[in-house]
């Protein structure tokens, strides 16, 4: 298991006393309103943003410990506004990312089915195609670690503009890499997509922890619709899957 906490962590107003400890769980889903601090959490993680004040901790050591050579090799980050406006195509984005040699590693394209675009410049893709060439290149950027089952991966909302059979093939494929040791933390609006998936959840508002634990401790229709700041249900399928849902305010 890759060690990955955070202690007493604050981030001026956006986060405040954050303890989370991710040791255990290797698929992590952050959930919450807008505003509620995940993207700030996830580029404190990433070492992208200094806190105030606590301490993100990483292998035994703290962020502060390492350069960002080192980070580079151990972690990568997907931003929500990750996207190239220079007319690169995908081979030349990618290129900085494949050690000189251009080759998808077949787990990646399975899932994301980049190749097709590989002589296609950037800006004349979709939001979701590129969406998916960034996805690729946070994976190459550390693939040599994630063989190993010894990636970090801080993904803020990846399913982002992707249709319904990319975001199923990019779920299984990230639960496979975790399932392989690698440590996956991401940040999403579905909250249909932890039963099944996420290891723990962390619930966020307004900078402040809410909630952390197993899907059962967490997905709770009281909590989440005060999280929220609207009623939220949740009702069970014939597969035994939970299905949460907005439930439209009695007047």
């Amino acid at each position: 298991m890759i060690e990955l906490r955070c202690h007493n962590l604050n981030c001026d107003s956006r986060l405040q006393q954050i303890d989370l400890d991710f040791t255990q769980a290797n698929f992590v889903h952050l959930i919450g309103p807008n505003g509620a601090g995940k993207s700030t959490l996830l580029e404190t993680l990433a070492g992208i943003i200094k806190p105030s004040s606590g301490h993100v901790i990483l292998r035994q050591q703290t962020l502060e410990s390492y350069n960002l050579h080192q980070l580079a090799a151990m972690r990568s980050m997907l931003k929500q506004q990750d996207s190239v406006s220079f007319p690169l195509t995908v081979e030349e984005l990618l290129l900085f990312y494949c050690n000189w040699q251009y080759a998808i590693p077949k787990q990646i394209e399975l899932a994301l089915e980049v190749e097709q675009y590989r002589h296609r410049h950037l800006p004349e893709l979709s939001g979701g195609e590129q969406q998916r060439v960034q996805l690729a290149r946070v994976l190459l950027q550390i693939w040599s670690v994630i063989e190993q089952g010894e990636g970090l991966l801080l993904l803020d909302e990846p399913l982002k503009g992707l249709d319904l059979r990319h975001q199923q093939k990019l779920m299984s494929l990230l639960k496979s890499l975790s399932k392989s040791g690698n440590k996956v933390v991401m940040s999403l609006h579905d909250l249909n997509w932890c039963d099944g998936y996420a290891d723990q959840v962390v619930l966020l508002k307004q900078g402040r922890l809410v909630a952390t634990g197993t899907v059962q401790q967490t997905l709770i229709p009281q909590q989440l619709s005060s999280a929220f700041d609207c009623l939220i249900s949740v009702q069970t399928s014939l597969e035994g899957k939970k299905l949460l849902q907005t439930v439209e305010n009695p007047s």
